[in-house]
């Protein structure tokens, strides 16, 4: 009874010990990764920069069929070929002009770039629509249907989307902005003698653009374009400032040509976009916005490197004592993984001093018969 008694209890303690050492693997097990959704990002234009899109999920695409939500139950949008473009955008506008505000689920504004982006989307075949919030007086976006995941022509699964937004250009043309350029330097101070070149974004019919072979055309949602020269001989006076007044409102884009002596030139293009009119008067010199909305940038530039060469640092003086310690850090994992081996080895202990004391009782029983 004895044997079978300390049998029983032995096999307990193994038991243990095995749980304890299991917990001890499962401390450095990495855990899955877990699904961070989908995207979708919208290009639109520069000039729509602060206009606000709204997504909702309008319904659900299940063996062949998209089934809209009951929120859009009522309206007569028809899904049955999206993967044509006029009957994906049809669909788009009937959906748009049903939707509530009660429905949006996420809102994003376009940022100075022309993007606009959700993150963190559900990809279980739904049906997402993008439209637009503001902005019509000077920009029209076309509302998107977008579908994730979205399969390509090559029928992989893409759970992260790019789109390119059709949008009409509603800016008044028939009105004139202004723009102030200044250059200026990492101290804020004004650069004399920064020249320019400045060009207008011009819209073109693509049978145009076929019979140019001299012009570089583009494309984005609006049409085909290209960059016409306005100024090339632009040059900021002594403040620094470069004035250009009597645009017709519409996008522009400035490219440095020449830097001021001992600075690095930057050529990088940049877009300016003229949405609203504006004009600009002169006061002690310096050219200042005066009635309407004219458009303000600065342009820095950064000094060259000076060729004198730079003394080194000091070196340290060599101490005779050792440089102390830095003491290991440990971290909550660490610290758990100490206590469940501390515990194992405990246990192991006391499995051990129990064997070795009902091993002595049992020589002295068995000596005693």
């Amino acid at each position: 009874m004895k044997k079978r008694s300390s049998g029983r209890f032995i096999a307990l303690i193994a038991a243990l010990c095995f749980i304890c050492l299991s917990v001890v693997v499962n401390v450095n097990a990495v855990p899955a990764k877990t699904s961070e959704g989908g995207s979708i990002s919208v290009k639109v234009a520069g000039f729509a920069e602060n206009t606000s899109l709204a997504l909702c999920q309008v319904g659900t695409y299940s063996r062949g069929t998209y089934v809209l939500n009951d929120s859009f139950s009522g309206c007569d949008a028809d899904l049955t070929d999206l993967t044509e473009a006029s009957a994906a955008q049809a669909a788009a506008e009937k959906l748009a002009g049903y939707a509530k505000e009660s429905d949006i689920l996420k809102v994003s504004i376009i940022d100075a770039e022309g993007m606009a982006g959700y993150t963190g989307l559900d990809c279980s075949n739904i049906l997402y629509l993008i439209y637009q919030l503001d902005g019509e007086d000077i920009i029209e976006i076309s509302p998107m249907l977008v579908v994730l995941p979205y399969y390509n022509n090559e029928g992989a699964e893409l759970r992260s989307v790019e789109i390119n937004a059709k949008f009409k250009d509603n800016r008044k043309k028939e009105e004139k902005g202004a723009i102030i350029i200044n250059k200026i330097d990492p101290k804020k101070a004004p650069l004399k003698g920064a020249e320019f070149i400045f060009e207008v974004k011009t819209y073109v019919l693509d049978e145009l653009a076929q019979e140019s072979t001299d012009i570089t055309f583009l494309t984005d949602g609006a049409g085909t374009f290209y960059w016409d020269t306005v100024a090339d001989d632009l040059s900021t006076d002594r403040n620094g400032q470069i004035v250009l007044e009597n645009l017709p409102l519409g996008t522009y884009r400035l490219t440095e040509t020449k830097a001021p002596k001992g600075f690095v030139l930057d050529s990088t293009p940049r877009e300016i976009n003229v949405n609203r009119a504006g004009t600009i008067k002169r006061i002690d010199d310096i050219y200042v916005p005066d009635t309407g909305a004219p458009v303000e940038t600065e342009v820095l530039n950064t000094p060259e490197e000076s060729s004198k060469p730079s003394e080194p640092e000091p070196s340290k003086p060599e101490s005779s004592y050792p440089e102390p310690s830095q003491p290991e850090v440990v971290t909550g994992d660490q610290i758990a993984k100490y206590i469940i081996v501390g515990v194992v080895v405990g246990v192991s202990l006391i499995a051990v001093v129990l064997l070795i004391v009902l091993g002595k009782k049992k020589k002295k029983d068995d000596d005693g018969e």
